[in-house]
Protein backbone atom coordinates (compact mmCIF):
# COMPACT_ATOMS: atom_id res chain seq x y z
CA UNK A 1 0.00 0.00 0.00
CA UNK A 2 1.35 3.04 -0.93
CA UNK A 3 0.60 6.73 1.60
CA UNK A 4 -2.45 7.70 -0.41
CA UNK A 5 -4.30 4.01 0.26
CA UNK A 6 -2.93 4.31 3.80
CA UNK A 7 -3.64 8.19 4.66
CA UNK A 8 -7.17 8.32 2.87
CA UNK A 9 -10.29 6.53 3.81
CA UNK A 10 -11.96 4.71 1.38
CA UNK A 11 -15.27 6.78 0.93
CA UNK A 12 -12.69 9.61 -0.19
CA UNK A 13 -10.88 7.26 -2.24
CA UNK A 14 -14.11 5.65 -3.97
CA UNK A 15 -15.44 9.47 -4.85
CA UNK A 16 -11.54 10.30 -6.28
CA UNK A 17 -11.73 6.91 -8.72
CA UNK A 18 -15.34 7.84 -9.74
CA UNK A 19 -14.14 11.84 -10.69
CA UNK A 20 -11.25 10.41 -12.34
CA UNK A 21 -13.45 7.75 -14.46
CA UNK A 22 -15.47 10.87 -15.62
CA UNK A 23 -12.79 12.96 -16.14
CA UNK A 24 -11.55 10.33 -19.01
CA UNK A 25 -14.77 9.36 -20.42
CA UNK A 26 -15.23 13.39 -20.86
CA UNK A 27 -11.64 13.16 -22.51
CA UNK A 28 -12.65 10.46 -24.69
CA UNK A 29 -15.80 12.06 -25.96
CA UNK A 30 -15.11 15.52 -26.14
CA UNK A 31 -11.60 15.71 -26.36
CA UNK A 32 -10.75 17.97 -23.27
CA UNK A 33 -10.90 17.91 -19.49
CA UNK A 34 -13.17 20.97 -17.89
CA UNK A 35 -11.02 22.78 -15.10
CA UNK A 36 -12.91 21.41 -11.76
CA UNK A 37 -13.37 21.29 -8.14
CA UNK A 38 -15.04 19.25 -6.13
CA UNK A 39 -15.11 20.52 -2.29
CA UNK A 40 -16.87 18.47 0.32
CA UNK A 41 -17.57 16.78 3.43
CA UNK A 42 -18.18 13.20 3.93
CA UNK A 43 -20.92 12.11 6.58
CA UNK A 44 -23.28 15.35 6.01
CA UNK A 45 -23.72 15.30 1.94
CA UNK A 46 -22.40 19.22 2.19
CA UNK A 47 -20.88 19.57 -0.90
CA UNK A 48 -19.46 22.41 -3.73
CA UNK A 49 -18.44 22.15 -7.48
CA UNK A 50 -16.76 24.58 -9.45
CA UNK A 51 -16.43 24.97 -12.85
CA UNK A 52 -13.13 27.01 -12.95
CA UNK A 53 -12.89 27.30 -16.90
CA UNK A 54 -12.05 30.82 -17.45
CA UNK A 55 -11.70 31.94 -14.25
CA UNK A 56 -7.95 33.69 -12.67
CA UNK A 57 -6.75 31.18 -11.13
CA UNK A 58 -6.18 33.14 -7.52
CA UNK A 59 -10.00 33.58 -7.97
CA UNK A 60 -10.72 30.36 -8.11
CA UNK A 61 -8.23 29.02 -5.26
CA UNK A 62 -10.29 32.28 -3.26
CA UNK A 63 -13.83 30.65 -4.08
CA UNK A 64 -12.96 26.98 -3.28
CA UNK A 65 -11.10 28.22 -0.25
CA UNK A 66 -14.61 29.95 1.17
CA UNK A 67 -16.40 27.06 0.30
CA UNK A 68 -13.53 24.73 2.04
CA UNK A 69 -14.47 26.59 5.25
CA UNK A 70 -18.18 26.89 4.87
CA UNK A 71 -18.85 23.28 4.84
CA UNK A 72 -16.01 22.56 7.32
CA UNK A 73 -14.17 20.49 4.15
CA UNK A 74 -12.91 17.21 4.72
CA UNK A 75 -11.44 16.89 0.87
CA UNK A 76 -10.78 19.42 -1.80
CA UNK A 77 -10.61 17.22 -5.39
CA UNK A 78 -9.07 19.45 -8.11
CA UNK A 79 -8.36 18.11 -11.92
CA UNK A 80 -7.01 20.17 -14.67
CA UNK A 81 -5.31 19.88 -17.88
CA UNK A 82 -1.65 21.44 -18.47
CA UNK A 83 1.09 21.46 -20.21
CA UNK A 84 4.49 19.90 -17.84
CA UNK A 85 8.03 20.20 -18.03
CA UNK A 86 10.23 17.57 -16.11
CA UNK A 87 13.61 19.11 -15.89
CA UNK A 88 16.44 17.63 -14.19
CA UNK A 89 16.78 20.30 -11.26
CA UNK A 90 15.34 23.91 -10.44
CA UNK A 91 18.22 25.48 -11.83
CA UNK A 92 17.42 23.44 -15.17
CA UNK A 93 13.47 24.34 -14.93
CA UNK A 94 14.70 28.13 -14.16
CA UNK A 95 17.07 28.94 -17.11
CA UNK A 96 14.15 27.69 -19.37
CA UNK A 97 11.36 29.26 -17.52
CA UNK A 98 13.50 32.90 -17.84
CA UNK A 99 14.09 31.47 -21.81
CA UNK A 100 10.83 30.78 -22.81
CA UNK A 101 8.13 31.67 -20.01
CA UNK A 102 5.10 29.79 -20.59
CA UNK A 103 5.39 26.17 -20.15
CA UNK A 104 3.87 25.23 -23.60
CA UNK A 105 6.45 26.78 -25.36
CA UNK A 106 9.16 25.20 -23.70
CA UNK A 107 11.34 22.20 -25.71
CA UNK A 108 10.08 18.67 -24.41
CA UNK A 109 6.86 20.02 -22.68
CA UNK A 110 4.19 17.42 -22.41
CA UNK A 111 0.59 17.75 -22.04
CA UNK A 112 -0.63 15.91 -18.72
CA UNK A 113 -3.93 16.01 -17.00
CA UNK A 114 -3.58 16.96 -13.42
CA UNK A 115 -5.03 15.77 -9.68
CA UNK A 116 -4.88 16.93 -6.58
CA UNK A 117 -6.51 15.62 -3.77
CA UNK A 118 -6.31 17.67 -0.57
CA UNK A 119 -7.12 16.24 2.73
CA UNK A 120 -6.37 16.81 6.49
CA UNK A 121 -3.50 13.63 6.01
CA UNK A 122 -2.25 15.69 2.92
CA UNK A 123 -1.46 16.51 -0.46
CA UNK A 124 -1.72 13.89 -2.77
CA UNK A 125 -0.83 15.14 -6.98
CA UNK A 126 -0.77 12.81 -10.10
CA UNK A 127 -0.14 13.99 -13.48
CA UNK A 128 -0.80 11.47 -16.29
CA UNK A 129 0.41 11.90 -20.17
CA UNK A 130 -2.53 13.28 -22.28
CA UNK A 131 -2.46 10.17 -25.22
CA UNK A 132 -4.18 10.73 -28.63
CA UNK A 133 -7.09 8.06 -29.02
CA UNK A 134 -8.35 10.18 -32.68
CA UNK A 135 -6.16 12.58 -34.37
CA UNK A 136 -8.37 13.64 -36.69
CA UNK A 137 -11.32 13.82 -34.28
CA UNK A 138 -9.02 15.13 -31.68
CA UNK A 139 -10.15 12.50 -28.61
CA UNK A 140 -7.45 11.60 -26.17
CA UNK A 141 -7.38 9.78 -22.93
CA UNK A 142 -4.89 9.32 -20.01
CA UNK A 143 -3.42 6.37 -18.53
CA UNK A 144 -3.29 4.90 -14.61
CA UNK A 145 -3.44 7.80 -12.27
CA UNK A 146 -1.22 7.11 -9.14
CA UNK A 147 -1.57 9.98 -6.20
CA UNK A 148 1.70 10.56 -4.42
CA UNK A 149 1.75 12.81 -0.75
CA UNK A 150 3.49 15.93 -1.97
CA UNK A 151 5.22 17.45 1.12
CA UNK A 152 6.79 20.62 0.57
CA UNK A 153 4.81 22.29 -2.73
CA UNK A 154 3.43 25.47 -2.71
CA UNK A 155 0.64 27.38 -5.40
CA UNK A 156 -2.66 28.71 -5.30
CA UNK A 157 -4.39 25.60 -4.67
CA UNK A 158 -2.53 24.16 -2.05
CA UNK A 159 -3.20 24.44 1.81
CA UNK A 160 -6.91 25.38 1.02
CA UNK A 161 -9.02 23.69 3.61
CA UNK A 162 -9.53 25.18 6.98
CA UNK A 163 -8.27 23.85 10.30
CA UNK A 164 -10.82 21.16 11.43
CA UNK A 165 -13.46 22.81 13.34
CA UNK A 166 -13.23 26.54 11.99
CA UNK A 167 -16.61 27.17 10.09
CA UNK A 168 -18.59 30.34 10.12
Amino acid sequence: MNEYETLLNMETRHFVSACIENARKQMEREGKLSEFVHVGKFGTGENFNFDLRNMPQNTAAELTKKAAKKVDADFIFYMNECWAIYPKNQTEASALRREFGRVENMPGAVRVVGFQVETHAGQFVAQVPRVTVDEVAKRYTFGAVEFELMRYVQGPFMGLLPTKGTTQ
